[in-house]
């Protein structure tokens, strides 16, 4: 199986066109056929009876906001970013690994944005919307088109529980980003498909005990809005007097026994999204175990809008 992946990176969104070619004799079909475990943040499997012969294919992809057990093996991984305060190593230990990926970053991973204006060319929210667009249109008509953004795009609510609205304030208020909501715009505009965008930044836990946030929208034309911050992502297992209790917090005792993390799960066949869970997974030394998972959108005949 080989992967062809365009990307093209821009002020503060990555543009992801992909186009799957397959053979029938690849043996990555009778392991893709089989429902597969779940990994990291986002899996999205992807069938496209166009190019995959085997019906039942799946293309595996992830996004993260970090990484630690590879057990899933995606064959595409994306990180929405802040992976650190301006951590280099880190960075570049992301950059390191040994599969394809896309990583975003995010404001604690770049604080400073004049470089990046100067590099890219862009001054202004119309001039980056520009740039999100035209990278965006040239995607092929057979190619599965995502957008990564860190943060997601202003026009999907204003209220402090809404997927991006200020929870930080009294009285919420709209915190998308305007250049990534006007290029979504235009690329509707010229009936460009753009059934998946996916970022992060805006916390699932509000702020003063106010709630959850609402991780999952969907929008017109049937464009869905993924909010993948579900943060703390990583608890930490451990054992007091014969018990089984999480953590939040970092610990590094004896009693420590693994890690609770969370993951999202995205199902796409036919270039339509069918399904999208948030799923916790136990890592104990070698061992990785599915310990729930909670439905947050599904395209069935019951299930057929956002599950708050």
């Amino acid at each position: 199986m080989a992967l062809r992946m365009i990307r093209k990176v821009l002020n503060n969104v990555i543009v992801l066109d992909m186009r799957v070619l397959v053979k029938s004799s690849s043996p990555l079909c009778s392991k893709f056929s089989r429902k597969p475990k779940f990994n990291k943040r986002c899996l999205i499997y992807h069938k496209d009876n166009k190019q995959c012969i085997h019906e039942n294919l799946r293309l595996h992809f992830c996004y993260v906001s970090n990484i630690n057990s590879w057990w899933m093996q995606p064959d595409l991984v994306l990180f929405t970013g802040d992976l650190g305060n301006e951590n280099v190593e880190l960075v570049r230990s992301i950059a390191d690994l040994r599969f394809p990926k896309a990583v975003i970053l995010g404001n604690h991973d770049a604080w400073t944005t004049t470089k990046f204006s100067v590099m890219y060319g862009v001054h202004n929210m119309a001039g980056s919307a520009n740039k999100i667009y035209g990278a965006a249109v040239g995607a092929p008509e057979d190619h599965c088109l995502v957008l990564l953004a860190h943060n997601g795009p202003t026009g999907l609510g204003s209220n402090i529980f809404d997927i991006c609205g200020r929870d930080w304030v009294s009285g919420g208020g709209d915190h998308g980003d305007p250049d990534l909501a006007r290029a979504i715009s235009q690329l509707k505009e010229t009936r460009k498909p753009v059934p998946l965008v996916v970022f992060g930044h805006m916390h699932k836990e509000l702020v003063h005990g106010n709630g959850l946030r609402k991780m999952v929208v969907v929008g017109d034309d049937n464009t869905i809005y993924l909010n993948g911050a579900n943060v703390p992502r990583v608890k930490r297992l451990y054992s007091k007097q014969g018990t089984s209790s999480t953590s939040s917090l970092p610990l590094s005792t004896p009693n420590s026994e693994g890690s609770l993390r969370a993951f999202t799960l995205v199902e796409i066949v036919n270039g339509q999204l069918e399904k999208i869970a948030e799923t916790w997974v136990s890592v104990t030394e070698d061992k990785a175990t599915i310990e729930d998972e909670h439905i947050l959108f599904s395209c069935g005949p019951s299930v057929s809008e956002l599950s708050l």
